[in-house]
């Protein structure tokens, strides 16, 4: 008896485990419009590289370069941060800084599958877990339409093959490194490409735009 009920509990944690997710409740898609202090500063990116469901790059970002001295980096944030120089040399045309949102933190795993983000083997649950302009449920809907041109079918079916094959294998993040993805990926120079940045080069948190 004492066997079976074993066997169950062994099972069914199995199970459990395979259905968890992360998620992230105070983490909201839009910033809101706030007036700066003292501690922040004024920043206005050229080439947004997260082009998702906000356009940073057209108004006045405010900064809180204090933000981190009194807390953790946490998943969801938007940071202000400057590329390594190798990554400068590497791709010359880049800004020197930019913004991304923290997706992985440091000591965790992170994979993605056909575009979906996974933490610990735990899909991100979240509105920035996957790409937020090119899901690919939604490309497929949209390729049913009966009244797409075959031009416009064609550029679905692209980006449909590029969603599934935006794949990577299991990576630790180290030590004193965040994992920063754009939100739009297909737009940005991020983690995936150049792989995690150190928490150094994360000049401060972007808390609003400038009222």
């Amino acid at each position: 008896m004492w066997r079976i009920i074993i066997i169950f509990i062994v099972a069914f944690s199995i199970i459990g485990c395979q259905n968890e997710v992360i998620q992230d409740p105070n983490t909201e898609s839009k910033l809101q419009y706030i007036e700066p202090t003292d501690s922040n500063v004024i920043v206005r990116i050229l080439n947004d590289a997260m082009l998702g469901l906000e356009i940073y790059s057209d108004k006045d970002l405010v900064v809180d370069t204090e933000y981190y001295r009194n807390g953790n980096i946490q998943r969801g944030d938007v940071v202000y941060f400057s590329y390594p120089e190798d990554i400068l040399l590497q791709y010359p045309a880049l800004e020197q800084r930019q913004i991304l949102r923290v997706i992985g933190l440091r000591g965790e795993k992170i994979s993605m599958k056909q575009g979906q983000i996974f933490i610990n083997g735990n899909k991100l649950d979240t509105f920035y877990g996957k790409d937020m302009n090119n899901d690919g449920k939604d490309l497929r809907k949209r390729l049913k339409n009966p009244e797409l041109s075959d031009n416009e079918k064609e550029n679905l079916q692209n980006l449909i093959q590029i969603v599934e094959s935006e794949n990577i294998n299991e990576q630790f993040i180290s030590e004193g490194k965040v994992f920063l993805v754009g939100d739009n990926r297909m737009q940005a120079v991020d983690s995936i490409i150049i792989g995690p940045i150190a928490e150094e080069n994360i000049i401060g948190k972007v808390v609003g735009y400038k009222n």
